[in-house]
């Protein structure tokens, strides 16, 4: 009796280093994915952009009046805890306030909205002011912020705050407003 290595097995043997090669490659973009851009040759560092967190686009938002008299351009900034931090409720507080004397030091239109999930119970009061892309990215990194929302023409998109700002487009603003009530 033959024992299982001695078998000729019908695969040619470019076959086996072609299938060999692709795990070496398969398990290369493996570890691109779960290392991001750490595992990454320093040259392609700077264009590699990880994927934002799922909750960015599922976020609506809250105001206690549903008004029709929005700019036609905005953005909305927050100086809660950025999502998966947790601050004291002193903190968020204090944080809020600063931002709040910031944009009004600006002299800009500002309104409060409240960002929230509607899968989780998780609410963030946040300030819809007319600033440029680029301000509002520098006020959400002042804060602590990972990302914020911009509003043009109704399109609500997402953006980093940091050296991957980049408008990522979610939906219609107008589909995501909704009035708060009154418990």
């Amino acid at each position: 009796m033959r024992d299982a290595c001695s078998v000729s097995w019908p695969i040619a043997t470019r076959d086996v280093r072609f299938f060999f090669k692709f795990l070496t490659k398969f398990a290369r973009l493996r570890r691109l994915v779960i290392g991001g851009a750490a595992k990454l040759p320093p040259r392609c560092r700077e264009r590699y952009v990880a994927p934002m967190h799922s909750v960015f686009f599922e976020t609506r938002f809250r105001t206690p009046v549903l008004d029709a008299d929005w700019p036609r351009e905005f953005v909305i900034v927050s100086a809660y805890a950025t999502t998966g931090a947790c601050w004291p409720p002193e903190r968020n507080l204090a944080a809020d306030r600063e931002i709040e004397r910031c944009l009004r030091e600006r002299g800009v239109w500002m309104r409060r909205i409240t960002g929230y999930s509607p899968t989780v119970d998780h609410a963030e009061p946040s300030w819809a002011a007319v600033l440029p892309f680029e301000d509002a990215c520098e006020l959400g990194l002042q804060f602590l912020q990972v990302a914020i929302y911009h509003v043009a023409d109704d399109v609500l998109s997402v953006s980093y705050c940091d050296q991957r700002r980049k408008l990522i487009q979610v939906g219609l603003f107008s589909e995501r407003l909704d009035v708060e009530h009154a418990d």
